[in-house]
Order: C-alpha cells, then sequence, then structure tokens
C-alpha cells in the first residue's frame, strides 16, 4: 500500500505517466491501484489476527484522539473540497490552506499519530506505522517539489503558509478567514466524526466513548 503511494506519486513517474495516458486515465489507474492495495492490506490484516501488546497506551491518550479527530476530518474535507493548484504552482493560499500548507497529508498524520498512542496491538501498530509512512512521504515530495519549483508563485506561498497548523497565521505571516472555510465543512467534519464514533463499535470493534460512559 505504501508503495503504491510513494511510486505512482513519484516526481518522475506522475509526470511521465500524466504525459502518456492523460489525467482521467492517470487517477483511474491510481484509484484502482490503491483500491486494490487497500483491499489486500485489509485481507491480511484480519488474517493476521490478534497479537501481543507492543507498548501499553499512553495516559490521557483517548481524551486526546477524541479531541483531536474532528480537527483531523477538517483538515482532510478542507483538502478534498479546496482548490489548491499544482504542486510546483500553487494557487494563492486560501481556507484550510491558511492554517496548513498540506491539509490532507497533515491530517492522515495526525490521525495516526493519536490512534498509535491508543493503540498498541502488533497489527494495529504495522498498519498506522504504513499509513504515517505514507502521510510523512506525500508531506516530504510536495515540499521538494515546491522548493524547486521554478514558478513565481511558490516563494510567496512557502512564506505564507505553514506545515504545522496555525503556524504562520501566529508568526503573523498569515490570517485566517473563516469565511473562506465556511460553515458547512466544520458541519460535515462533525457529522462525520459522530458517524465515526457510532459505526467504530461495529466495524473496528472499538467502542472509543467506552471507558466514559
Amino acid at each position: 500500500m505504501f508503495a503504491t503511494h510513494v511510486i505512482l506519486s513519484g516526481r518522475k513517474v506522475r509526470p511521465w505517466l500524466l504525459s502518456h495516458i492523460g489525467r482521467p486515465a492517470f487517477y483511474s489507474l491510481h484509484s484502482t491501484v490503491s483500491l486494490v492495495a487497500t483491499g489486500a492490506f485489509i485481507w491480511a490484516y484480519i488474517q493476521a489476527g490478534s497479537g501481543s501488546l507492543m507498548y501499553p497506551p499512553l495516559p490521557g491518550a483517548r481524551i486526546a484522539a477524541l479531541a483531536m479527530m474532528p480537527f483531523v476530518l477538517l483538515l482532510i474535507i478542507g483538502r478534498i473540497t479546496t482548490r489548491t493548484g499544482e504542486a510546483n504552482s500553487p494557487n494563492p493560499p486560501i481556507g484550510i490552506y491558511r492554517i496548513c500548507r498540506h491539509p490532507g497529508s497533515f491530517g492522515l498524520l495526525l490521525w495516526t499519530i493519536v490512534h498509535l498512542m491508543n493503540v498498541a496491538e502488533d497489527r494495529n501498530v504495522v498498519a498506522f506505522v504504513a499509513m504515517a509512512a505514507i502521510a510523512i512521504a506525500a508531506l516530504v515530495k510536495n515540499e521538494v517539489v515546491r522548493r524547486g519549483a521554478q514558478t513565481s508563485s511558490v516563494p510567496a506561498y512557502m512564506m505564507e503558509t505553514s506545515i504545522l497548523p496555525f503556524a504562520a497565521i501566529i508568526r503573523g505571516r498569515q490570517q485566517l478567514y473563516l469565511s473562506e472555510i465556511g460553515w458547512w465543512r466544520p458541519i460535515l467534519a462533525v457529522a462525520l466524526y459522530a458517524t465515526i464514533l457510532w459505526l467504530h463499535p461495529y466495524v473496528i470493534g472499538v467502542d472509543p466513548l467506552a471507558p466514559y460512559r
């Protein structure tokens, strides 16, 4: 699963495929390969069965996960629903990109971190470490591409945004306009969060709210 994301999105592979097969075919190929890899990953996870604990859950980890996941979902939803341009020619930062330069990748990384703080079974650790590796690889690739780009929009974009959420805003290099994020993205994030909490015991087998009932 890691290879399907890193290889197909590689700095040389992705442009070559786009130029030879076109954007629609590339995205179809990427989606198909990713779905197959994810299905194989889930099958291997189920076949592995329950294992041993590698470490005790960190104190306060459950509360941290419950508190962070709405923000994680907002980052990911913002990434999916906001146009940003190409990595080597980004649009001026707007909406969620004023908060974080790579909201999708950083959201996935936060998601894996808060879960690794809670789950210690060996197969869970392998699964979340693999997803964290995908997120970190995407962050590094995008940073390398943008820093190496020759377009005039990149220097200003890098100055006005930050990898860490809110860092550019705190340093006075960016301003937050909630109107650009809108009301429906936070509502969608909260609704998705509530749905995940509801389905978590049935799909994942663990109830995140159980200790607090």
